[in-house]
C-alpha cells in the first residue's frame, strides 16, 4: 500500500512537471511563418528586411531576406515569438511591415522606382515610408490595420494642421480621434491600440506649450515590445531630442552640467523622474536617450557620459531591456573610437588581385572613402599626389572607391596619376557601410596594428597633412 502511494505521488509530480514544461515551451516557442508573393518588378533583386534593436541607438539587425526569382516569385520563412516591426529599402521606398506569430503573409510591393542618379549620390536621401500590403488588404491582419490607421491619421492631421499645431485647438484633436475610431472600429490588437495611442500622443506633444515632457508618463502601457515600434521612437525623439543640452542652458542648468561632469547618475535620475513624471524602467530609458544625444552634442564630457553608461546603474540594470539598450548605445558611441580595432578591408584592386589593409607595414594607414561620381571626391583624390610629398614615407594611403555610374575609375586614376592603392568597394556588404560612412569623402587614420588613431580624420583638401604632422 505504501509503495502504491509513493508511485501515485511520483506520477502526480511528474505530470505536473510535464505540464509546467509544456507551458514554458509554449510561451517561449518561436513560430515559423512563411512570407511569399510575386513582384515581377523586383525580379533578381535581393531584399533584406531589418529590425531595430531599440528606440534610442538606431542600430539594426537583419531579420530575413527575400530573393525574387526571374519571374519575381519569392518565399522565405522567419521565426518570431512576438509581433515585430521590420523594414526594407527598395528603390525610393522603405517598405514597412509588422509580423505576427502564426500569420503567414503574402506581400504586395509598390511598383519599383529606382533612385535617380542624384538621389543615389545624396547621402542624406530619405526613402518614402510605405506600409506593405499583405494578404490582399485583409483588415483582420495587424499590419493592414496599422497601415489603414496611419493613412487616415496623416490625412486628417494634414487637413487640420493649422488648427492643431499653430492655433492649438484641442477640439480638432477630438474630431480626428472620433473619425479614426469610427473607421477603425473592431481593431483591438494590443499592438494596434498602443500604436494608436502613441500617434495621438505625438500630436498632443506638438500642441502643448509647457510640461510637454510629461506626456510620455500618461501612456497606458509601456512595454519592451512597444518600445521597438516606430511610433514610440517617433514620440521619444519628438519629446526628448537634445534635452540635456537644452535644459543645461536654463536657470538650473549648472546642476545638470555638474552632475554629468561628476558622473552622478543618481542625481540625474532623480531629476529625470521629476522632469518627466516617470518611474523605472521608463525613467532609465529616457535618460539613455538624453545621454545618447548629449554625447553627440559636443557640449559635455564624452568620457563622463560613457562612464555613466558603463556603470552598474545602467549596464547591470535589473531590467534586462535597459541593460540591453545600454549595450547597444555603448556599441554605437564607441565604434571606431581612438584605440579600437578597425575592421580589416579586403577588396580587389584596379589590377584585379585582392588586397587587405591589415597587410600594410608602414607606421600609419590613411583610409579615404570616395565616390568618383562626385566632383568634390575627384578633387580630393587628385590632391593625394601632392599630399604624398607632404606626408613622407611613414604613411600608407588607401582609397576605397564606391561603384561608379558615370566615371571610368581606371581611366580617372591613370589620367591623374593617382599614386596610391585603389580598392573597389562593392554594393552588397560594402566596407563603407561597415565603417558607417554617411557622406563621401570620409577619412580615417589607423596605426600599423590597424587600431584607430583618428576617426574621422581630415580629408586631403581639408588639410590632413597638417593634422598628420603631430604623428611624424
Amino acid at each position: 500500500m505504501t509503495l502504491l502511494l509513493i508511485i501515485l505521488f511520483a506520477l502526480r509530480r511528474w505530470r505536473k512537471s510535464v505540464l509546467t514544461l509544456a507551458l514554458i515551451i509554449s510561451i517561449s516557442a518561436a513560430y515559423a511563418i512563411t512570407i511569399s508573393g510575386t513582384a515581377p518588378d523586383y525580379a533578381g533583386k535581393k531584399l533584406e528586411f531589418l529590425t531595430r534593436t531599440d528606440p534610442v541607438s538606431g542600430n539594426v539587425l537583419p531579420l530575413f531576406k527575400l530573393e525574387p526569382d526571374g519571374k519575381g516569385n519569392f518565399s522565405a520563412e522567419v521565426d518570431i515569438k512576438a509581433p515585430v516591426y521590420c523594414f526594407c529599402d527598395m528603390g525610393v521606398y522603405r517598405g514597412e511591415l509588422i509580423l505576427t506569430p502564426e500569420k503567414n503573409l503574402r506581400l504586395t510591393f509598390p511598383k519599383l522606382r529606382n533612385k535617380s542618379f542624384e538621389e543615389s549620390k545624396n547621402p542624406y536621401f530619405e526613402p518614402l515610408e510605405v506600409w506593405l500590403q499583405v494578404n490582399g488588404g485583409d483588415k483582420s491582419i495587424l499590419n493592414n490595420q496599422i497601415a489603414h490607421f496611419d493613412q487616415l491619421f496623416y490625412q486628417l492631421n494634414d487637413q487640420y494642421i493649422t488648427q492643431l499645431v499653430y492655433r492649438r485647438q484641442k477640439n480638432y484633436l477630438d474630431t480626428i480621434q472620433k473619425r479614426v475610431d469610427m473607421e477603425c472600429s473592431g481593431y483591438s490588437h494590443p499592438v494596434f491600440l498602443a500604436h494608436r495611442e502613441l500617434r495621438f500622443k505625438t500630436i498632443e506633444a506638438e500642441m502643448t506649450r509647457a510640461g510637454r515632457e510629461k506626456i510620455i508618463s500618461t501612456l497606458k502601457k509601456s512595454s519592451a515590445d512597444q518600445w521597438k515600434m516606430p511610433a514610440f521612437a517617433g514620440l521619444l525623439n519628438g519629446l526628448f531630442v537634445n534635452t540635456l543640452s537644452n535644459e543645461s542652458k536654463t536657470i538650473t542648468g549648472a546642476k545638470i552640467k555638474e552632475w554629468i561632469r561628476n558622473k552622478n547618475s543618481i542625481e540625474l535620475k532623480k531629476w529625470a523622474m521629476g522632469f518627466t513624471s516617470t518611474t523605472s524602467p521608463l525613467t532609465e530609458l529616457l535618460l539613455l536617450k538624453m545621454f545618447h544625444d548629449a554625447y553627440y552634442s559636443g557640449e559635455f564630457s564624452k568620457t563622463a557620459i560613457l562612464g555613466m553608461l558603463r556603470s552598474d546603474a545602467f549596464l547591470l540594470h535589473n531590467d534586462a531591456k535597459i541593460s540591453s539598450i545600454t549595450r547597444e548605445i555603448i556599441s554605437k558611441l564607441t565604434f571606431l573610437e581612438k584605440g579600437s580595432q578597425a575592421p580589416d578591408i579586403c577588396l580587389p584592386t584596379l589590377a584585379g588581385p585582392a588586397w587587405c589593409t591589415a597587410s600594410q607595414t608602414k607606421p600609419y594607414l590613411y583610409l579615404l572613402f570616395a565616390d568618383l561620381d562626385v566632383p568634390i571626391c575627384q578633387e580630393q583624390v587628385k590632391y593625394l599626389k601632392t599630399m604624398v610629398d607632404k606626408t613622407g614615407q611613414n604613411l600608407q594611403i588607401v582609397v576605397v572607391v564606391s561603384p561608379a555610374v558615370k566615371t571610368d575609375i581606371s581611366k580617372f586614376v591613370a589620367d591623374n596619376q593617382i599614386p596610391e592603392i585603389i580598392l573597389l568597394d562593392k554594393p552588397e556588404n560594402s566596407f563603407a557601410g561597415q565603417y558607417k560612412v554617411r557622406a563621401y569623402p570620409s577619412a580615417f587614420l589607423l596605426d600599423k596594428n590597424h587600431r584607430v588613431v583618428m576617426a574621422p580624420a581630415k580629408t586631403p583638401l581639408d588639410g590632413f597633412e597638417f593634422q598628420f604632422n603631430q604623428f611624424r
